[in-house]
């Protein structure tokens, strides 16, 4: 269970659009929150709390607490003593850094790895001001590599908030394989289904009955869940990252960066260590 929610900010105000995910999340489950900055000076530090506590104020969220790390280090080690206290859920804005890299490489990417729980939700442009965490958790899986990074952090964050499992794949139909059900004359199963109602099995022994899971196709796999979303409408999807450099169709790299950017939920990014 999380036990707080943690919004990093700098000092653009496109950094905060995060709060109103993390304020949701943090409200749901009823645990504190902290938006948190990290400045070079104590003067710095102080005007970028004066500034995050008054846009809080201004936007009904009051129950977020502001603060400033004073540090000369980066991002992920100045926020350690933050984020090592329990099990801290990190609400971050995409491309909150203008001098990182969007995403991939960025500082985003940076607390998806370093974080005590491997995992972070990341807000991309496209999600609301007004968002509320309601509605299914979608996770993105892929069915042709091992799918074990995602199921922890996935029953836990169903069973926390409360809300609806459901798993989705994209193949390419060139790509997919069909398995025989029950011998020759009987329907064909496609392999992807198969897979996917053998990972909801596994999350049922997780605590997580009636998982609901649905096979997309197509070449572009970013198009096919963008598409599908905006029919379903999860509040939030969960992909998978595996290290840099090592990507692929359903993993943390240009589908995810495409799928961050564009989609109107916030999506859970898992670091899936090799």
């Amino acid at each position: 269970m999380f036990t707080k929610i943690v919004i990093p900010f700098d000092e653009g105000v496109d950094s905060l659009r995060a709060v109103p995910v993390g304020a949701s999340v943090g409200r749901k489950i009823g645990v504190p929150m902290v938006a948190v900055t990290v400045a070079r000076s104590v003067s710095d530090g102080a005007a970028m709390e004066a500034t995050a506590t008054d846009w809080m104020a201004r936007n009904g969220f009051g129950d977020v607490e502001v603060r400033s790390v004073v540090s000369g280090f980066g991002v992920v080690r100045a926020l350690a003593s933050i984020l090592d206290d329990g099990r801290p859920l990190v609400v971050i804005a995409s491309e909150t850094h203008p001098h990182t890299k969007t995403l991939v490489g960025s500082v985003s990417e940076d607390l998806v790895h370093e974080s005590p729980l491997h995992f972070a939700l990341v807000v991309g442009p496209e999600v609301s001001d007004e968002y509320s965490f309601d509605g299914a958790i979608l996770a993105c899986v892929d069915t042709t590599s091992h799918a074990d990074p995602i199921l922890g952090p996935f029953s836990e964050t169903v069973q926390a908030l409360g809300v609806d499992p459901w798993l989705v794949t994209v193949l390419d139909p060139a790509d997919i394989p069909a398995l025989t059900a029950r011998g020759i004359g009987e329907p064909s199963i496609a392999f992807e289904n198969s897979a996917l109602h053998n990972i909801a099995m596994r999350l049922e022994k997780l605590g997580l009955p009636n998982v609901s899971y649905d096979s997309l196709h197509g070449g572009d796999p970013a198009a096919a869940i963008l598409d599908y979303i905006a029919v379903v409408r999860p509040s939030s999807l969960m992909v998978a990252s595996r290290d840099r450099g090592d990507f692929s169709r359903l993993v943390f790299g240009s589908v995810a960066m495409r799928v961050v950017k564009k989609a109107k939920c916030p999506v859970f990014v898992v670091h899936r260590e090799e």
